[in-house]
């Protein structure tokens, strides 16, 4: 996936083209990755990436160590204000803070402190381009706890500037500056690492008066992209906040269009085919375990009752038989009058209506009233013995609950 790494400019640079280094990508070099491209263009016509780093330049950054008091995260931002205000020369409102990596109250932590309204405007001008920033990142940063310091001399001939990274921060000197302050008594506590442009390397080993490795603007930008920090933070958290959508985004379109992906896509292609074949397997196995159980279900009804030639509902022309054949030996079912009185009296009920009427499995009482509470234990009684009824009013239907020659009360 490329990574745009997008260098915001000094608020004094003329000019609307902004440097950019692309690492990473599709297009493989020789060493199996692809080449680094370094170039400068306007916004609108930066090249994609999925990913967009900002870089914030060293000039435009001031570096502080404070102690975080033990509060909520939500109250850090007003309680640097407090912590800095004797530091700052400008308004705490007018600038944006960032915290270290793993940064914890109670314990020392370095502050990162720039120009809000000159950090907002660039990262307006990113988003209307179609480019938003995804992190924001220091050009410079102070070294990681146990690791050297470094001096690092970058601009141009013209322009040329010292920048010395150790315990106390990120301190930057204009070169001519520089000289002054590596004559004085406390230059033989130079660090031993340093590191140059090209384009000011000359300048700097003879101010140094030692060789210094050299690291082009192409590595300065691509180091800063792997920094920790991220000063996405208080007021700019927004512009992180669906960082893990995007990531995801991009791992997936990764996952669909990388070459090294292809095992993987026929593989998960392969599994959900055999899970598909599976589920309709499995499906047809059931409709045909159900088959067979309604066609017993039919052909006990067949043999129990020859007459019955045509089957629509099994259950209910098997009810229906029953009842018919106990009718002809006499014998009363539970869908007849005898039986459905009986279960009144079963469950309790002593009701006096004032008219009565019966259909086939089908008794309506009328003109009687039962206190609430004693309907609903009838009728809960009544479910018991298999029966459904339902009281409207003075009006009473009681139903057998299997059949369903009544219709639902």
């Amino acid at each position: 996936m490329p990574t745009l790494i997008v260098a915001l400019p000094m608020p004094d640079e003329t000019g609307d083209e902004l440097r950019f280094l692309v690492q990473g990508g599709a297009l493989a070099g020789p060493a199996g990755e692809r080449a680094p491209q370094l170039g400068r263009a306007s916004a609108d016509r930066l090249p994609a990436g999925d990913q967009v780093v900002a870089v914030v330049p060293a000039r435009m950054l001031s570096w502080h160590k404070v102690s975080l008091p033990k509060i909520k995260r939500s109250r850090w931002r007003q309680a640097l204000d407090g912590l800095l205000e004797e530091r700052l020369l400008d308004d705490a409102a007018q600038l944006h803070f960032a915290l270290e990596p793993g940064a914890a109250g109670g314990q020392p932590v370095w502050v990162a402190v720039c120009s809000k309204p000159w950090l907002s405007a660039e990262l307006d001008r990113l988003q209307q381009a179609g480019r938003p920033a995804d992190r924001i990142v220091p050009e410079l940063q102070p070294p990681d706890p146990g690791a050297p310091a470094v001096l690092a001399a970058m601009g141009q001939p013209e322009r040329a500037w010292l920048a010395s990274m150790n315990n106390e921060g990120v301190q930057i000197l204009p070169l001519g500056a520089a000289a002054l302050a590596l004559s004085s008594p406390d230059a033989s506590d130079l660090p031993p690492e340093a590191v140059t442009e090209p384009a000011v390397a000359a300048m700097a080993e003879q101010l140094l008066g030692r060789p210094a490795s050299l690291r082009t603007a192409a590595q300065t930008l691509a180091l800063a992209e792997q920094s920790r920090w991220d000063l996405a933070q208080f007021d700019l958290a927004g512009t992180g906040r669906f960082r893990w959508l995007q990531q995801f985004g991009q791992w997936a379109a990764q996952a669909f269009t990388a070459p090294a992906w292809r095992p993987a896509r026929w593989g998960l292609i392969g599994l959900l085919l055999t899970q598909l074949i599976g589920l309709n397997v499995w499906a047809l196995r059931e409709r045909a375990l159900l088959q067979d159980k309604q066609a017993d279900i039919n052909s006990l009804l067949t043999r129990t009752f020859p007459k019955v030639q045509l089957v629509v509902d099994a259950p209910l022309q098997m009810e229906r038989e029953a009842a018919a054949v106990s009718r002809a030996s006499g014998n009363t079912s539970p869908a007849d009058l005898e039986a459905m009185l009986t279960a009144l009296a079963q469950a309790g009920a002593t009701p006096a209506p004032s008219s009565l009427s019966f259909a086939p499995n089908q008794l309506t009482l009328a003109g009687f009233e039962l206190p609430a509470a004693d309907s609903q234990k009838i009728v809960a009684q009544l479910g018991l013995l298999g029966y459904r009824s339902q009281i409207e009013g003075n009006r009473w239907v009681i139903r057998h609950g299997t059949s369903q020659s009544g219709g639902q009360p």
